[in-house]
């Protein structure tokens, strides 16, 4: 997966493809003082990829709860940081793959 020119090439895709939020959001990921390492966080994410789609739906059911809860509570750890677009309920996540589509646009499952 290393051939010549990708990491430019996705550099660009990404250049292109970002919105104000996504770059945003991107640059508090890396270089704000949020308390985790930005290098660890990079490999719980590419960790989780790695690992069934099922499981990747059930965790990501309890970071929305456990956002939603935060946010219900007042306890968001930087509530002037970017927050994160509407999440969407796990159970709308699609139930397999159809390739490398970026998850905000896949297509949601039954309701």
């Amino acid at each position: 997966m290393d051939l010549p020119g990708q990491k430019r090439g996705s550099g660009r895709l990404y250049k292109c493809q970002a919105s104000p939020l996504e770059v945003e959001q991107e640059y508090y990921f890396l270089f704000a003082d949020h308390g985790s390492d930005y290098h660890g966080m990079y490999q719980q994410w590419m960790a989780n990829l790695m690992t069934p789609l099922r499981d990747r739906r059930r965790i990501c059911a309890q970071v929305i709860d456990n956002y939603t809860e935060a946010q219900a509570t007042g306890t968001i750890a930087d509530p002037d940081a970017p927050q994160p677009e509407v999440l969407k309920p796990a159970e709308r996540l699609p139930e397999r793959s159809t390739g490398r589509e970026r998850l905000h646009d896949a297509e949601p499952g039954p309701a």
